[in-house]
């Protein structure tokens, strides 16, 4: 919330604040179902905190981009989501090689996989 208003020059509302409360909320009791029995560990508290801030940026950065350029939103899709792709495909590449991209990707059990997917 703090991060838009210095972005934006605009203060949020009551509303806008008790939403992303709730929002916030919610995304550390799901994240927190996700740790499973094992307690929640300092360590797992700042992943959470890391990737909270990472997503808060991204979205204030895609939106600021958003309002200044000139480009639909339908383009400024496409384009963040290949470049998501390139990215995850580019991480793979780096931590599992060539070869485990390949078969994650590209082999016919992959897209017997990807075709199963609901």
């Amino acid at each position: 919330g703090l991060l838009w208003q210095l972005v934006f020059l605009q203060p949020m509302v009551c509303q806008q604040w008790c939403a992303l409360l709730l929002f916030i909320a919610a995304s550390v009791a799901k994240s927190v179902d996700h740790l499973g029995g094992r307690g929640t560990q300092p360590d797992d508290v700042a992943v959470l905190l890391l990737q909270g801030t990472i997503g808060c940026v991204a979205s204030i950065a895609c939106e600021k981009f958003l309002r200044s350029a000139a480009m639909d939103i339908d383009r400024f899709n496409l384009w963040l989501n290949l470049w998501g792709i390139v990215a995850i495909l580019g991480v793979q590449l780096v931590l599992e090689g060539p070869r485990a991209m390949y078969q994650h990707t590209l082999t016919p059990a992959a897209f017997r996989q990807l075709a199963a997917d609901p």
